[in-house]
Order: C-alpha cells, then sequence, then structure tokens
C-alpha cells in the first residue's frame, strides 16, 4: 500500500504539507486489510478482524473490476467482459443487497485529474490514452469514426468528487441510487476536438525519442465517417439533481466541484492532460 499507492505522485501534496506529520496522518486515517473480493467473506479469515469492520465500517465503495477485454461476452450479447461483469455485478447487488441502500456511479472515460490534488495525474494506460501515445509516437496512421461524434470523457477527480457527494446525499437514504457521471450533455467533447488538441500537444511539445530527436507527428488523424455507428448519450439527471441539492445545502462547490460544465477542454489536454501522459504512461 505505501509503495504501490501512498508513495505515488498522487499523495505528493499532501506530503509537501503535513511533512513529517505525513506517515502518522495516514495511520490513523487507513487501515490495509489483506482479502480477496472474488471470496466469501472478502476472503477474510480472521473472525475478530470481519467482527471489528462489520461493526465500524459506515460505508462500502466498491471499485474493483476486470479491464480484459475478452471476446467471450459477445456471445452473450455484450461488447466485452468488461461491460460484461459490471452489469452482472450491478443485477448480483440488486440481488443480494437485501434492506441495505445502494448508490451505482456509471462514470464514461475517466482521464486524468482536472485540478486535484494537482493537475493531469494519471496511472495506467486506458482508452483515449492508448491512442495519444501511439498519436505521439507517430504509430497512429488513422482512427475509424466520425469526427464530428461525441467522446464523453470526464477527469478522475470529478468522479471522486461525485463518489464522496453521493455517499453524503445517500446516507440516510433507503432507496437506490444511480449517476450517470459524464460530459456528452453538459460540455460535449468531439473526436475532431481530441484529434486538433494532439497535434498541437505534440507539435508545440513533440516527444523524443531513443536517440533524443524529436518525432514530428502527422497532421490531423484520417477518420472514416461510419453512419452504422449508433451512439447513445447517458442521461444525468440524478447527477444534476445531486449537484443543485449539494449547492443548496452548502456545500462548498468550489473544493466538491464535479461540474464537466466548468472545463475548458482545449486547456485541459493541452496543459494537464498531455503533460500528464507524457510524464506517467510514456515509456
Amino acid at each position: 500500500m505505501h509503495n504501490e499507492i501512498i508513495g505515488k505522485d498522487l499523495f505528493k501534496v499532501l506530503q509537501d504539507k503535513l511533512g513529517d506529520d505525513f506517515d502518522s496522518f495516514i495511520s490513523e486515517k487507513v487501515m490495509a486489510v489483506a482479502g480477496d473480493v472474488s471470496s466469501e467473506n472478502l476472503g477474510i479469515r480472521d473472525v475478530n478482524l470481519r467482527k471489528a469492520m462489520l461493526e465500524e465500517i459506515d460505508i462500502v465503495l466498491h471499485s474493483a473490476a476486470s479491464s480484459k477485454f475478452d471476446e467471450r461476452a459477445k456471445k452473450h450479447g455484450w461488447p466485452n467482459t468488461y461491460v460484461f461483469t459490471k452489469a452482472m455485478g450491478e443485477m448480483l447487488v440488486e440481488h443480494t443487497k437485501e434492506n441495505l441502500p445502494i448508490v451505482i456511479v456509471r462514470p464514461t472515460i475517466i482521464s486524468s485529474t482536472y485540478k486535484e490534488p494537482f493537475p493531469g495525474w494519471i496511472e495506467g494506460v486506458r482508452t483515449l490514452d492508448s491512442f495519444a501515445i501511439a498519436y505521439g509516437k507517430r504509430k497512429l496512421t488513422c482512427f475509424p469514426g466520425d469526427i464530428e461524434a461525441i467522446v464523453d470523457v470526464i477527469p478522475a477527480d470529478m468522479v471522486v468528487n461525485t463518489i464522496i457527494m453521493a455517499m453524503v446525499a445517500n446516507a440516510n437514504q433507503c432507496y437506490d441510487n444511480i449517476y450517470h457521471v459524464g460530459s456528452s450533455i453538459r460540455n460535449p467533447l468531439r473526436y475532431i476536438n481530441l484529434s486538433d488538441y494532439a497535434h498541437k500537444y505534440f507539435t508545440e511539445k513533440p516527444w523524443m525519442d531513443k536517440d533524443g530527436k524529436p518525432v514530428k507527428v502527422n497532421g490531423r488523424i484520417t477518420y472514416v465517417d461510419m453512419a452504422s455507428f449508433q451512439r447513445y448519450i447517458f442521461d444525468d439527471m440524478n447527477l444534476e439533481k445531486l449537484r443543485m441539492a449539494a449547492r443548496q445545502s452548502g456545500v462548498e462547490m468550489d473544493l466538491f466541484y464535479f461540474h464537466p460544465k466548468m472545463i475548458d477542454w482545449e486547456d485541459y489536454f493541452i496543459n494537464f492532460h498531455g503533460p500528464g501522459i507524457v510524464k506517467y504512461l510514456f515509456k
């Protein structure tokens, strides 16, 4: 936990702020428990530990997932195992929750942080980033799709803030709630924008190859219009209601921001996400 999570740049701001008190602060706030989410009782064999957890835990946040895109899910009508297992997980929770109130947060494509703990933090190559890396290294010649199509992206810290606010808002509720967390309705981003931002960023700040020479990227990526693509836009009215309720209850929205409308996409991708990809993902 300390090496792979706490020791990462993500916690550097807090570490600089607390100084020598950082380790004791983490020890007071966090307790690592070895287990297995796929096993009964989360794989925790210590009866006393299980009892203590049942007595002390108020909220369970489950975010474990498999991101292996296996083709076997297609025989069940799903595009890949990722979305298939997420759907099965939701069904299982609904079936076994008994009297527990459940909140489901469904973020779209999660990108690097927008503001906190600092802009541009990212870990692991996912979705958009694989294209950005390939483009920056001049290994991506084209991308099939409609350049006017909307790509639904949301920064990681906005997802975290949504989760925190959803916890608070639903703490005393006896019914379930689902939040779609994305940007396509409030502040749509299109593939043509991504193409332009990528070209602008890597032209001004090219990736250096193994010989120390700047890689000159191609112009706009060639897209092919595929009219047969069907695109569905998320209904985020529950999330909008959560934002309105938070404002009305006096929540510091500057601190727990999660409205995609505030994002200037060009500024975000050029100044935050692009540098984040180069710093944390390029190898």
